[in-house]
C-alpha cells in the first residue's frame, strides 16, 4: 500500500518533498482507506474513498469537519 500511495503522492502533488513514511489510520469507516504520510516538509491525512462518492460530498463532509473543529468539537 505504501508504494501505490507514494506513486500517488510523487504524480499528484510533487511539492509536497520526499515521503517519510505511510502509516494507516484505525478507522471504523469501511467506505475509505485512512492514513498518515510522513513527508520531509509536513504530515499529512490521505483519506482514498471507496464508495465512489463524489467531489461535492467530499467537499461538503471537509465543510462539517472544518465547523466541527472551529468550534472545538472534537471529531
Amino acid at each position: 500500500m505504501q508504494d501505490q500511495i507514494s506513486k500517488i503522492f510523487k504524480k499528484n502533488y510533487p511539492n509536497l518533498g520526499s515521503i517519510k513514511s505511510v502509516k494507516p489510520l484505525d478507522h471504523r469507516n469501511i467506505n475509505s482507506i485512512n492514513c498518515v504520510v510522513n513527508t520531509s516538509k509536513n504530515h499529512y491525512v490521505f483519506r482514498n474513498f471507496t464508495d465512489g462518492s463524489s467531489s461535492k460530498k467530499i467537499e461538503k463532509m471537509c465543510q462539517i469537519l472544518n465547523f466541527c473543529i472551529t468550534r472545538k468539537v472534537k471529531v
